[in-house]
Order: structure tokens, then C-alpha cells, then sequence
């Protein structure tokens, strides 16, 4: 799938191919000194729920490594009450249930900043001054 995205530059308006578009890079990184949590996390801060056609979500690594291993990562569903993992990904996550649940807190505790930065309403540097850890 070929998309085109009009961007106005310094020379007027140009026509960019975007072809075969990664998610990752319509995320923004947050790594585990940053957070507090575990592992490196992947936050929507562009509408890439809306460009991926589905619900609003974060990502998370699925080991305990230090860079991105973009072949074990995870999705989670942002929602105060249960955030979700789907189904399909359980058997393959390799996460101790209790750092699971940490990340489930952080979404909680973050679902109003989470839903606002997936919304381009705040940016990812005020997502920080006023994220929970």
C-alpha cells in the first residue's frame, strides 16, 4: 500500500510517497528510566490509532532488553478501569505477571494523558511533566 501525504515545505507544497509505513515510527519511545517500569514502552502521539484502524493502545517490549526489539512487542488497550493485551499476544509474552500489572497501573493511572497525546491534544514532552510513574 502506497500513501501520499501533501507537508507544506520551505519551497512550497510537496508531494511525499510514504510507503509501507511502520506504526512504530507514529509512536513515540518512552524507555525504562523514563517511566519507571520494566521495559520500553511505545506511546501513540500522532493518531496512529486512526491511520491503523483501531483502538486507542500503547506498546510495550516483551523482554527485559534495553533497545527495541520491534519482533516482541505488545500491544495494551488505554482504559482506566482494564487495560487489555489481546488474546492472540498472551502465549507469547514472556513478562512476569507482576510487571504486567505494573504496566496495567501505569495505564491507568496515565488513560487521561494516554487518550489526550493519541489526540495530538498535549505533547509527548507535556505527556512527561505530568505523567504518574
Amino acid at each position: 500500500m502506497i500513501i501520499y501525504a501533501e507537508r507544506k515545505g520551505p519551497f512550497g507544497w510537496l508531494l511525499e510517497k510514504i510507503s509501507g509505513r511502520d506504526e512504530l515510527e507514529e509512536m513515540a519511545g518512552l524507555k525504562k528510566p523514563d517511566s519507571g517500569l520494566p521495559v520500553n514502552l511505545w506511546l501513540d502521539d500522532s493518531h496512529a490509532y486512526v491511520h491503523g484502524r483501531h483502538s486507542k493502545r500503547i506498546k510495550f517490549q516483551g523482554d527485559y532488553g534495553n533497545n527495541t526489539n520491534r519482533s516482541n512487542l505488545f500491544s495494551m488497550t488505554i482504559s482506566k478501569d482494564d487495560p487489555q493485551i489481546p488474546v492472540k499476544q498472551l502465549p507469547k509474552l514472556r513478562l512476569s505477571a507482576k510487571d504486567i500489572d505494573l504496566i496495567k497501573t501505569f495505564v491507568k493511572n496515565n488513560a487521561d494523558l494516554l487518550d489526550r497525546l493519541s489526540d495530538e491534544k498535549i505533547t509527548f514532552a507535556m505527556f512527561i511533566r505530568q505523567m504518574k510513574v
